[in-house]
């Protein structure tokens, strides 16, 4: 929705020299649609918002905005979904409003119920608030973290911004610097206060930050999910209609706009499940417009990258003919790619990773084409196994409830659909050699059930599984995050710690355990991390329905078995929409996910960009790498037709073309 800033200094009035113009400038990209700042605490404080107009257009809805004759300010961004809901019941409590916005209902909240009215709300957001009776800030972030919120205190300076780039406009004096020790881990640090700034530290989801004059920084986690689950039916008909009618009503609320919206279509499931909830939503209601939904709909964005197993453009059609909307599709070849959008995106993304590329330019054609608001199918796999890592756990499950060894046979018929080896995407991350892996391939496929069945002893299994594991073909992110982290580095243990040591659920078998995790700790934050910088860079809002809340916890309170189960993965949510979407697309079994054709594009389009990257004075003066070693490597890959190695190396020329954007951004 917006970007937001702020300075509470402790110690000199802001003005002239010391103000966050730079830093609200910086997040421009965010809010294209107006700037504004504010002055309040004697000139002490600065509460800065780039704005992107997509409830209540009009100026009673532009921010940093007051409540109750100024005696609370707010800077926020993102959306309340259940907003409607809400004024409503404070206009009854006495609440009057000037706007037609979400940001007076969350202060009318604040007011009404103080800091707990985070559990009202139903949405995404990140929002800092000046209360002046209390004479302190409050500062939130969203249960699920789909909203990003820094900050930097020094003891005289509490410094706040939506993005890390943005700090680098701050005066000299609190400049934030970057942080190599950090950069050398070359590590995902979502789930963490981390950030690659010397002193900026990240507001963790589902965390609120109270900071009063002259105090310390008092951090609260406000939820956690596995407190709020619930009681589900226990026949599974019902766990079903019940799931179908949380994803419709997620989807109905996320279509409130006053601007039309459109969605990302990739012809997978979730997305898909997205795009066909919405048609079906508009053909039972008819009218939209009382209710403050978007009558404009129909534009599905589609990124097709031609010449490559990675292309699921025929899967997106079918759902496009099916709900009948406006096809728009981004072609990204194999033969060029444009290095100018390739900085871009690296330094939209603020992280040490594959380049976005991809998502980045689809964003930037919605933009183009007057879309500013985009429903797209994030949260999905996390919460109903749609990764073929999660196998791995269901594996385990199945072995270690030997009475349910049955189910074996179900979870290789998933594992089949998942992928074959000989047409794995590429790019795809795997921890073993194409040898090993086809052989693992071959024992799940041809021999598992005979295994199990044949009578071997119980040890003689045991091992068998126990190798598996232990070679982690496939390793759960937290896992292998942690296990990649250098040796000796001060940040690694403390790092290690956060995504090793997760909250046991009770009740959890291993399969649920993992997915809690990897939900809330793993590879999810990364995934909300990578669209939000992505699509925002053009002024872009994403909203996910797998990510309301109701339907979190929902998920989570349902057994395994609705999720790997009957021959699929995310079970639950294929039965849901049966009857609301193509066949052919709540049937497919194949899955490709998020990744690029790195390995492809670094074969041919990227080489000359990778080659200038590493013969660079800069790349080979750096001290967190030997940058001799790389170019040694990097160059002797390209002569051995040998892309893959080069990818090996890819996270030192990401780290340094993401460090020379920061250094010249300002």
């Amino acid at each position: 929705m917006c970007g937001i800033s702020g300075w509470w200094s402790f110690n000199r009035p802001l003005g002239k020299e010391f103000n966050i113009v730079g830093l609200t400038s910086g997040l421009s990209h965010r809010g294209p649609d107006g700037k504004s700042i504010i002055s309040l605490d004697n000139d002490m404080l600065q509460l800065g918002h780039t704005r992107l107009s997509i409830l209540d257009l009009s100026d009673s809805g532009k921010q940093p905005m007051s409540y109750a004759q100024g005696k609370f300010y707010i800077t926020f961004n993102g959306e309340i979904y259940n907003f409607l809901e809400l004024r409503q019941e404070l206009v009854s409590l006495g609440h009057q409003f000037r706007s037609d916005s979400d940001t007076e209902v969350i202060l009318a909240s604040y007011v009404e119920w103080g800091e707990d009215c985070l559990f009202k709300f139903n949405g995404m957001w990140a929002f800092a608030l000046w209360d002046s009776c209390k004479q302190r800030l409050f500062l939130s972030r969203d249960r699920f973290g789909v909203k990003p919120l820094f900050y930097l205190f020094d003891g005289q300076n509490f410094i706040f911004a939506s993005e890390l780039k943005a700090f680098m406009a701050l005066h000299k004096e609190v400049k934030p610097d970057l942080d190599p020790e950090i950069i050398s881990l070359f590590s995902n640090l979502e789930s963490t206060s981390l950030t690659l700034l010397k002193g900026v530290k990240n507001l963790n989801a589902s965390h609120s930050l109270i900071l009063a004059r002259y105090g310390q920084p008092h951090l609260k986690q406000w939820w956690r999910t596995s407190e709020h689950l619930i009681e589900v039916p226990s026949n599974y008909a019902d766990q079903r209609e019940q799931y179908r009618e949380l994803f419709f009503d997620a989807c109905k609320v996320r279509m409130r706009s006053d601007v039309p919206i459109g969605t990302a279509l990739s012809g997978g499931m979730d997305s898909s499940s997205v795009i066909c909830a919405m048609a079906e939503i508009q053909n039972s209601n008819g009218d939209l417009f009382h209710s403050r939904q978007a009558s404009n709909w129909r534009k599905a964005f589609v990124l097709d990258y031609t010449g490559s197993t990675h292309s699921e453009r025929h899967y997106a059609q079918e759902v496009i003919n099916y709900v009948q909307a406006e096809p728009n599709f981004r072609e990204l070849g194999l033969e060029k790619i444009e290095p100018e959008d390739l900085n871009r995106s690296i330094f939209a993304l603020e992280a040490i990773q594959e380049p976005g590329l991809g998502p980045w330019l689809i964003y930037q054609q919605m933009r183009s084409q007057g879309i500013v608001v985009s429903l797209d199918g994030h949260g999905g796999d996390e919460q109903l196994a749609g990764y073929h890592f999660y196998c791995q756990a269901a594996f385990q499950d199945a072995l270690w409830r030997w009475r349910g060894i049955g189910s074996f046979g179900d979870i290789q018929n998933v594992f089949n659909g998942l992928y074959d080896v000989a047409d794995l995407p590429e790019g795809m991350s795997s921890q073993l050699p194409p040898s090993q892996l086809k052989v693992l391939f071959d024992f799940f496929r041809q021999g598992l059930r005979e295994k199990v069945f044949s009578k071997p002893t119980l040890y003689q299994l045991l091992r068998q599984i126990k190798y598996l594991l232990n070679n982690r073909a496939f390793s759960f992110s937290k896992i292998a995050t942690a296990r990649t982290l250098p040796v000796g580095n001060r940040q690694s243990a403390s790092i290690a710690t956060t995504f090793l040591k997760k909250p046991k659920i009770k009740g959890y078998d291993y399969l649920n355990q993992v997915l809690y995790d990897d939900f809330h700790g793993g590879t999810l934050p990364v995934i909300l991390r990578n669209f939000d910088r992505l699509s925002m860079s053009h002024g872009v809002e994403i909203r996910a329905p797998f990510l309301d809340y109701r339907l979190v916890t929902y998920a989570f309170s349902l057994p395994s078995s609705t999720k790997l189960g009957n021959g699929f993965t995310k079970r639950i949510l294929r039965d849901a929409m049966h009857g609301f979407m193509p066949e052919s697309i709540r049937t497919r079994k194949s899955k490709i996910g998020f990744a690029s054709p790195m390995i492809k594009w670094i074969e041919a389009p990227l080489k000359d960009f990778v080659l200038d990257q590493v013969h660079s004075q800069i790349f080979l003066d750096c001290p967190i790498w030997d940058g001799k070693q790389v170019r040694e490597r990097v160059v002797q890959a390209y002569r051995n037709f040998q892309p893959e190695n080069v990818y090996k190396d890819w996270k030192y020329i990401q780290a340094h073309t993401l460090m020379q954007a920061f250094y010249q951004a300002y």
